[in-house]
């Protein structure tokens, strides 16, 4: 395996690559290239290559996806993602706050999978502004490797430079201010978290990925329109519904196409649904269906024994001065 990481990032490529080989991984299983993103997918091409995963934006994903498919190579693509998080009146509110800001705000909100655009019932959607803006402000910002720091810096100073241009957008066509953060100044590319209501759906916020902690909210009036609003977009992966209601809420999470899982929220269970195959887990109850087949204990021993080898990993990268 051979990665090509950011070229913003090079020593953290380098640093997965020592966490591999710490791990006990065989010398050359895991390579890291520092390379260019033209040198890179020149490398598709080559007979030692038989397939490629990549993340990242559209364009270069397009790129990825013409030379591999030229080459007739399997390719994964995981690009930008517009997460709707969905929030229903019969949900738990103040829980629901809570997981939205942590949805949000994680690595500062440059996670593509995060939640990224709050769909909430107008019915409660100021009691969820309320709770949401209340827990945001408690975010610390600083040092990330500060185990107290929330929120470290963006990735580059262009990064900043898009999220205020999303966010003046958004003001400029009636969008409200409810946390007014922003461009930090000093070293780093820090940005401390803006919370905006009265969105619409032709604001860039609701268009474009965010990918920095701006949290747009807004407001539906039934369960309908909120699936509606959380499908009009181009962006895909990830979204969440919360309800108190599971036996309406295992309907709703079908109509939405654009997200490759959903996670239902319930007071009883969690429920992860995935779009390719119509597959879901429920976690509750440790049972897995894949189409018409459920893990057997085989199956779910070889999971742990793979899970146990990643988590060898995990505790290096965590325990490392």
């Amino acid at each position: 395996m051979v990665l090509k990481h950011s070229g913003y990032v090079p020593m953290c490529a380098l640093k997965i690559e020592s966490v591999f080989e710490k791990a006990g991984f065989p010398e050359c299983v895991f390579q890291t290239l520092l390379v260019d993103g033209p040198t890179a997918s020149s490398l598709i091409s080559r007979p030692e290559i038989a397939a490629v995963s990549f993340t990242g934006g559209l364009p270069a994903g397009q790129n990825v996806a013409e030379v591999a498919g030229r080459n007739m190579k399997k390719c994964v693509l995981e690009l930008g993602g517009s997460d709707p998080f969905i929030v229903l009146e019969d949900a738990d509110i103040e829980k629901a706050a809570k997981a939205g800001v942590a949805g949000r705000f994680l690595n500062s909100g440059q996670t593509c999978i995060s939640s990224k655009r709050f769909i909430i019932e107008s019915s409660v959607v100021d009691e969820f502004t309320a709770a949401f803006v209340e827990n945001t402000r408690k975010l610390k910002i600083g040092d990330p490797l500060d185990i107290e720091t929330d929120l470290g810096p963006l990735v580059r100073d262009k990064q900043v430079s898009l999220l205020e241009c999303q966010i003046n957008d958004a003001v400029s066509m009636g969008a409200k201010v409810e946390l007014g953060g922003g461009r930090v100044e000093g070293d780093g590319y820090y940005f401390s978290p803006v919370v905006l209501s009265n969105v619409s759906l032709d604001m860039q916020v609701m268009k474009e990925e965010t990918f920095g902690p701006v949290a747009p909210i807004i407001s539906v009036e039934t369960e309908s329109e909120a699936l509606d609003v959380a499908n009009a977009t181009e962006f895909g992966l990830g979204a969440s519904i919360w309800s108190g209601d599971k036996d309406k809420i295992h309907v709703s999470c079908w109509d939405l196409w654009t997200s490759r899982c959903v996670f239902v929220l319930t007071p009883e269970k969690i429920i992860s649904k995935y779009m390719d195959d119509m597959d879901y887990t429920d976690f509750a109850n440790n049972e897995t269906r894949c189409g018409d087949k459920t893990w057997n204990k085989d199956d779910i021993a070889e999971y742990n024994r793979i899970r146990s080898h990643a988590q060898r990993i995990v505790d290096i990268l965590t325990h490392e001065d």
